[in-house]
């Protein structure tokens, strides 16, 4: 307990609705001792304050799932943030984010077959699949913004735990800090 501890990274996990971004989230945390910040979380939080799905929901969704993520890291620790980051605004913001607190960055985009995918939304939401994980790929940007160097792909066909592991292991291998390895 005397040892300070390591300051912990910033791991936004993203991907199309459906690819096990929460599952993959939820195992990182649990590998690497980290909290989970989920934009659902933050969502549910401010529910009853109007329409959910308006613009300055929207906005008052992502400010509180930022203002979350910066009181774990002004605790000291890392965080995974649980959300789609399925544009390079948002991903943008997760990495000033990590910039602003001096930790290293690193975009994981969650993928799997379109077969699976389909599959697990019809088990989540069976009366309204029809052309959602098409219009969920048609809409998310991939992070090409993002240097190779803080970003990895992900297929989520293997076990969660897996899949941290492999997360794990990347970061082992470091992720930058304010643009620097």
């Amino acid at each position: 307990f005397a040892r300070p501890r390591e300051r912990g990274p910033v791991v936004a996990v993203g991907g199309v609705l459906g690819v096990g971004k929460t599952t993959l989230a939820a195992a990182l945390s649990r590998r690497l001792r980290l909290p989970v910040v989920a934009e659902d979380g933050a969502r549910r939080g401010l529910a009853g304050e109007g329409d959910p799905f308006s613009p300055a929901a929207g906005r008052r969704t992502c400010a509180e799932f930022l203002r979350r993520a910066r009181a774990v890291l002004g605790s000291g620790r890392g965080v995974v943030l649980d959300g789609p980051f399925r544009t390079r605004a948002s991903r943008g913001r997760a990495r000033r984010l990590a910039e602003r607190a001096g930790r290293g960055f690193l975009v994981v985009e969650v993928v799997c077959p379109a077969g699976v995918l389909r599959r697990r939304i019809r088990g989540h939401r069976p009366d309204s699949v029809g052309d959602l994980p098409e219009r969920s790929w048609r809409e998310f940007e991939a992070p090409g913004e993002v240097a190779a160097g803080e970003r990895m792909r992900i297929e989520s066909v293997e076990a969660p735990e897996a899949m941290a592991a492999a997360v794990e292991e990347r970061l082992r291998g470091g992720v930058e800090v304010g643009g620097r390895p």
